[in-house]
């Protein structure tokens, strides 16, 4: 203030108006620089600041956009565009010959992402190679399928595909195409199938498994959380059926493949010389060696007594799923399948229909993890997806009288006695620990104690001093209100020296007028 107020007497101050509006101008700015910091960096509340160890959330991946209908579908060595490549019906089919040609080329600037294949026979080896925009080959490949529905990723930049069997000629069902990015949930992908299981599921042909044990997979597999498969005997001479299997367990909420055992399936009017081609004999083989292979707790089949309506094959599987649940523990049956998976003893095998130690399941109750359906409901829509079984009699139902009652189960084979209450636990007397949950857990390392270290005396020297906290800033807690009031202050006080001069000058002029 001694020095503002020195300033202020200066006969240059006094003499000029327009050097006292620059003062005030240059007054004005220095509060206005002073109140600025406190503003950006003093406030009252700081905004917050993420932790150091707090994840960033990554981008959700973009939905991927099905392209199918914006591709060209060509049979190069042919000449013939493969409609029947995305009419969406598993039924119908392209059959290109060995080295013939299917090109997919995008009619938009947008990439290919990936190809969805349905193929009707998943043995020939398909050559699939990958173009840029300008035709150079970004990538050669030979897929060798192991499903009938197989994902083929394709390069960054691919905007032209071909596929070409290589050694024998191949049927494709369909091909969906979809940019790049995630795909949708309703896209089927496949996992393979389970290595170990702790129920399997034998059904004589596709639709068999919701029809009569339709109830088993909804509660044990996808409420309670259990590992389970299927096993489908029998192979229809309709290839689509076997898609119409697919879309069934994926509706259901099954990812795993499945085991097709590849067996024929021959109607009951056929011949007995057609009949002699499904013998007892091989499929109990084909079912002790899957038995040893996936390792089941516990096994369901369908009606070993009447066939649910009177199928013979039905009656042939079912005993087959009976007996093999004993030969697989019989180290001198098929010593083959002994050497490689060793033996393996299933618990129990419940059986549709089965009049002994009967079970009556609950198959009306909601069940969360199927968003409140019913396991009767979930049965019915997988059922759905056999639509060429659709103009049939056949439905699931829950109803005494119908062989299609997909609630009444009998116990068929046990080695770990009866159950205790009847349809309260197919898994009752099951030690836990055997679930492939349990067996897949693997229990965290007990943390040995650390030995405690003999004291040490520490040096004076050694001593570490406490680092003081850095020094704020001065001012960077001041905040703007502070700022202002300051501002206001010594405003104040130059405006009251000013004052306070010119009435000292004035009555120095009136002395000397007077005088």
């Amino acid at each position: 203030f001694r020095m503002v107020y020195t300033y202020l007497n200066s006969p240059s101050i006094c003499q000029s108006r327009g050097r006292m509006k620059q003062f005030f101008a240059m007054l004005s700015a220095c509060l206005l620089l002073f109140a600025l910091p406190a503003g950006v960096a003093g406030a009252d509340t700081p905004l917050p600041t993420p932790a150091p160890d707090t994840p960033i959330p990554e981008e959700t991946a973009a939905i991927a956009e099905e392209l199918t209908r914006s591709v060209s579908y060509a049979r190069i060595d042919s000449g013939f565009t493969a409609s029947q490549l995305y009419d969406r019906n598993p039924l119908t089919y392209c059959e290109l010959l060995a080295g013939e040609r299917l090109q997919l080329t995008t009619r938009t600037d947008a990439a290919l992402g990936c190809l969805h294949l349905r193929l009707a026979d998943p043995l020939t080896p398909l050559l699939i190679e990958q173009f840029d925009g300008d035709g150079a080959l970004l990538d050669s490949a030979t897929l060798a399928p192991q499903m009938l529905v197989e994902l083929v990723v394709l390069e960054p930049g691919c905007m032209c595909a071909t596929i070409t069997p290589v050694d024998a000629s191949a049927k494709i069902c369909d091909v969906r195409v979809y940019g790049v990015g995630t795909l949708p949930d309703e896209v089927p992908v496949w996992q393979p199938a389970e290595e170990r299981v702790d129920f399997l599921i034998v059904t004589t042909h596709p639709d068999d498994e919701w029809l009569f044990l339709g109830a088993i997979y909804p509660f044990y597999g996808g409420e309670r959380g259990l590992t389970g498969t299927f096993a489908y005997v029998t192979t229809p001479k309709n290839f689509g059926r076997l898609h119409e299997a697919l879309n069934g367990l994926w509706t259901a909420g099954v990812h795993a493949y499945p085991h097709f055992l590849g067996f024929p399936d021959i109607h009951t009017s056929e011949p007995k010389e057609k009949k002699s081609q499904f013998r007892e004999d091989e499929v109990l083989l084909s079912l002790v060696r899957l038995y040893r292979s996936v390792r089941p707790l516990v096994v369901f089949a369908q009606d070993p007594v009447r066939g649910e309506y009177g199928h013979w094959q039905h009656i042939i599987s079912a005993n087959a799923a009976l007996e093999a649940a004993r030969l697989a523990a019989d180290a001198s049956f098929d010593p083959a399948s002994v050497q490689s998976d060793g033996t393996w003893q299933v618990r129990k095998v419940y059986c549709h229909l089965y009049e002994e130690n009967a079970v009556v399941l609950d198959v009306e109750t909601p069940l969360p993890a199927y968003d409140g359906m019913t396991a009767l409901e979930i049965a019915r829509a997988a059922y759905k997806e056999h639509k060429s079984q659709q103009d049939l009699w056949f439905y699931p139902i829950a109803k005494e009288t119908s062989s299609c009652d997909i609630r009444r189960l009998g116990l068929a084979y046990t080695t770990v006695g009866l159950d205790s209450t009847a349809g309260a636990d197919l898994f009752e007397n099951i030690d836990p620990a055997l679930f492939v949950a349990s067996l897949n857990a693997t229990p965290e390392p007990t943390a040995s104690p650390a030995p405690t270290p003999k004291p040490t005396a520490t040096p004076a020297s050694a001593t570490p001093t406490p680092t003081a906290e850095p020094a704020e800033p001065a001012g960077a807690a001041a905040s703007p209100a502070a700022a202002i009031v300051a501002g206001g202050v010594l405003a104040t006080c130059l405006l009251a020296l000013l004052a306070q001069q010119r009435r000292a000058r004035r009555a120095a002029n009136r002395g000397t007028d007077e005088g």
